[in-house]
């Protein structure tokens, strides 16, 4: 699911003025305006759809995850338990059953205004692939990969046994362990 406009939806926690943009029809010659709901774009929105979303979904009685607090789950005596992890103004919903899923949707929409993408086939860059008769979900992320191979210019190089070149000099002395600058801790990294 998509939460449409999900910035606006949270109220400034601070004073904040905007001077109006060229063209915009100007009382006076320096004419701003009080900001009342977060905007993109301004230092504290991102932190104030935070607290909006958390505010909301704690009010139907979703648990979040201590571990990941993007993460919450509903846990329901007949329609049993679903996870609902957002990113930023996405969300996906998982569950064994579907009614479940469908009880989470409605009560995430009778708060936001929420567009259904129906089936999940990518989230927040990852592809999604479903072998429906294995019961297997397989997540990958080509485009991620490639575009770090080809920032480190390593997309060509051919596999070797160990990611450290076999002349190198490891001291114990914990000094000058790994020249500076390495590739492969930039890529891990």
């Amino acid at each position: 699911m998509d939460v449409t406009t999900a910035f606006l939806k949270a109220k400034m926690d601070k004073k904040v003025y905007i001077k109006l943009p060229v063209g915009a029809e100007l009382v006076e010659a320096d004419d701003v305006r009080l900001i009342s709901m977060a905007l993109y774009g301004t230092k504290q929105a991102g932190r104030l759809w935070g607290i909006k979303i958390n505010k909301e979904i704690n009010a139907i009685e979703e648990v979040r995850s201590k571990v990941d607090t993007c993460l919450y789950t509903c846990s329901h005596p007949v329609h049993g338990l679903v996870y609902n992890h957002f990113c930023v103004n996405d969300l996906i919903l998982a569950g064994k059953f579907l009614d479940g899923v469908q009880m989470v949707k409605t009560s995430v929409s009778a708060s936001f205004d929420v567009r259904d993408m129906v089936e999940v086939k990518s989230f927040i860059g990852m592809k999604v692939m479903r072998d429906w008769a294995a019961t297997v979900i397989t997540l990958s992320n080509p485009a991620h990969v490639t575009s770090l191979l080809e920032a480190l210019q390593i997309d060509k190089s051919a596999p070797d046994k160990t990611p450290l070149g076999s002349d190198a000099k490891l001291g114990n002395t914990g000094k000058n362990l790994l020249p500076e600058g390495n590739r492969y801790a930039e890529l891990v990294g």
